[in-house]
């Protein structure tokens, strides 16, 4: 859990003495705590009253994000001009340095004399870096040698949305359009790091009230407390989003052993967009956690400025039928209607769970996933083959192309290619209508293009 190292002895005693502690109080205390340790490291004695306000607010609100309460002299606020652009940006990051978070340059707008007319500042921690493995590098020099893997680094970016814009004006000043003042407050160190961070704050080690040891065994302790509620948790804070938000869906379903098996949610901006752009839903099985071996579906699709939007998701233990009938009951549930149109894999058991649970919606395979797969399957002579890719291409992607027409170009190329007898390729032609937009129409092949657009986009690759 982040921050777990941030946990002072005064705290580890009062978590002693309470072992009955629920689920949502015990987040609270961890996160609370760490939010406060973590400001008061980055704030000064000097700025401990404009932050001492804000720190206060958010304990008593138990909220994820942090919005300080400083002196209105020194809060940027939309309308506000400056002189420069340079005065704009020493007035935020002044602010930003009192209420403990720091920022870098993001997007900027030149005109046509190159002249800088808006600038984007955003927290060093907005955004998320991809995968946190590195590629292995050469011990020995750029050739030869042996090969390494480095050590995998935890990024310390948590989508802070902490951000704002300058923009010029007419009159040549700098002005104020936009800002959003939700800062993170997550501490992502470990327990040695959080040791020596609070041996800084409090002066020496002295003064720590507790050794490096006992750091390590409250993480240990933490750990094992979050292994055996973990399910617990997930459905409780769950619930707490209900309570607060009632167009908050979520479903489950235990198992057996009265474990998590099956995990169904979708809030209220996911509902929204499916009402807007839920004529075609891309279901997707292809993403898989690494703790806990459960299938993540996520339900997407693409809106109007051909961004990827997400609908709803759901966790699995197991890819077959059942689940995915559960799955796609609960999603026709919580939306209320069905799509026109369903894109998934060429999974057998989501053939079969879209038929029983979405009997009137169209069901078809995603090409662009089909496509990327014929590299591996085809020899190595053909994969060098531009003409054999170029024929194949206008082939399955031809939208005016009649069936009868597709039927011969397709028998044709498998002829000329000695294909014909080939597995994978016999397999996609006897299952071409869930493809081909020969097919069905125009309507395939839209959502043919669709499939790749949001394969290529969607934010869980």
């Amino acid at each position: 859990m982040d921050g777990t190292g941030l946990i002072n002895s005064d705290l580890y005693r009062y978590l002693q003495s309470r072992p009955h502690v629920t689920g949502n109080e015990f987040r609270a205390i961890i996160s609370n705590s760490v939010r406060l340790q973590h400001y008061s490291a980055h704030a000064s004695e000097a700025d401990s009253d404009y932050v001492s306000h804000g720190v206060r607010e958010l304990l008593a609100e138990q909220t994820t994000n942090w919005c300080p309460a400083v002196d209105s002299e020194i809060t940027p606020v939309v309308g506000r001009r400056f002189s420069t652009l340079d005065e704009g940006i020493d007035f935020y990051t002044n602010y930003a340095r009192v209420c403990g978070f720091d920022v870098r340059l993001y997007t900027m707008q030149r005109a046509r004399d190159g002249e800088t007319v808006m600038r984007y500042l955003v927290c060093n921690r907005e955004g998320i870096k991809g995968g946190g493995i590195s590629k292995p590098i050469c011990a020995h020099g750029d050739s030869g040698g042996k090969r390494k893997q480095r050590r995998r680094q935890i990024s310390n970016r948590v989508k802070c949305r902490a951000w704002i814009c300058f923009r010029k004006v007419s009159s040549g000043e700098f002005e104020i359009t936009v800002r959003l003042q939700q800062n993170c407050v997550r501490a992502n160190v470990g327990s040695s790091k959080g040791f020596k961070l609070y041996r800084e704050v409090t002066g020496s080690y002295a003064n720590v009230g507790a050794t490096d040891i006992e750091f390590h065994n409250f993480k240990r302790d933490l750990q094992v407390y979050v292994d055996g509620k973990d399910g617990e948790m997930i459905i409780e804070k769950f619930k707490t989003k209900r309570a607060m938000c009632e167009n908050f869906f979520f479903d489950y379903d235990l198992d057996e052993e009265n474990r998590v098996a099956r995990l169904f949610w979708a809030n209220p901006i996911g509902r929204r967009n499916f009402s807007l752009f839920g004529d075609t839903v891309s279901f997707d099985a292809t993403y898989g956690t690494n703790r806990y071996n459960l299938v993540f579906v996520p339900f997407t699709g693409v809106d109007h400025h051909k961004q990827c939007i997400t609908f709803a998701a759901g966790l699995l233990t197991k890819e077959d039928v059942e689940s995915y009938t559960w799955l796609l009951q609960g999603f026709k549930t919580a939306m209320s209607s069905v799509p026109s149109c369903v894109i998934t894999d060429q999974d057998p058991a989501m053939k079969i769970a879209i038929a029983q649970a979405l009997p009137d919606c169209r069901h078809r395979f995603c090409m662009w996933h089909i496509m990327t797969k014929v590299n591996e399957k085809i020899g190595s002579d053909l994969v060098k083959d531009v003409q054999f890719r170029n024929r194949l291409n206008g082939i399955v992607w031809n939208e005016t192309i009649s069936v009868g027409e597709f039927e011969v170009q397709w028998h044709s190329l498998m002829e000329k290619y000695n294909l014909t007898t080939h597995r994978w390729f016999t397999k996609l032609y006897t299952e071409r209508e869930f493809w081909i937009p020969a097919k069905k129409g125009r309507k395939c092949g839209v959502c043919g293009e669709y499939a790749r657009h949001n394969a290529r986009s969607c934010p869980y690759k």
